[in-house]
């Protein structure tokens, strides 16, 4: 068409453009754009607590960390209704994403990490319970074979909403688990 009009928008004239041609050095219509095509990965998994002997009722925090900023699905209040049923029977709210650990409970999503700087590391909570314990001369870690559990929520790319390679995770006892020297 001779012009496309949006009102209030934009007015588009074809006969401004200068297009270009071999010979020309004009870019001004092959601009460059670069695509980021590949997901968040997880980096590492790690927390400020010790390796150690703990008691129900105690509290781990685990962090989470990815390669880029991620952005995560809404999850539920600890203090909403759906959380707080989910608690009194003992299961997980849907929509929270949480660890499997090696002690065989789960550690749930908080958020980011605070304060919120770059939205690379998320924070999830264990809160250990009565006859929770690591297998044999293990250290608490994921669970083998194990990564985040979406369970309805989603962690995807803050740039591209492109979802996370949870599969990344590294493996219990390797270089950025929860139990390498690092952590």
């Amino acid at each position: 068409p001779p012009a496309c009009n949006v009102p209030g928008r934009a007015t588009f004239y074809p006969d401004n453009l200068v297009p270009t041609t071999a010979s020309s050095t004009n870019t001004l219509l092959t601009p460059t754009i670069g695509v980021d095509s590949t997901p968040p990965v997880i980096l590492r998994v790690s927390s400020v607590k010790p390796p150690g002997n703990y008691t129900a009722g105690d509290i781990i925090h685990i962090t989470v960390e990815f390669d880029k900023p991620v952005f995560i699905s809404e999850i539920p209040s600890l203090y909403s209704t759906n959380f707080l049923a989910a608690n009194a029977t003992n299961t997980i709210p849907r929509g929270m994403p949480f660890l499997n650990l090696n002690s065989g409970a789960n550690a749930l999503l908080l958020g980011y990490e605070t304060p919120v700087t770059d939205k690379r590391r998320l924070s999830f909570v264990y809160y250990i319970g009565t006859g929770e314990e690591t297998p044999a001369g293990a250290f608490l870690d994921v669970a083998a074979g194990q990564t985040v559990q979406l369970n309805g929520g989603s962690i995807l790319s803050l740039a591209t909403s492109m979802e996370a390679d949870l599969t990344s995770i590294p493996a219990p006892g390797t270089n950025g688990s929860l139990t390498s020297p690092q952590s």
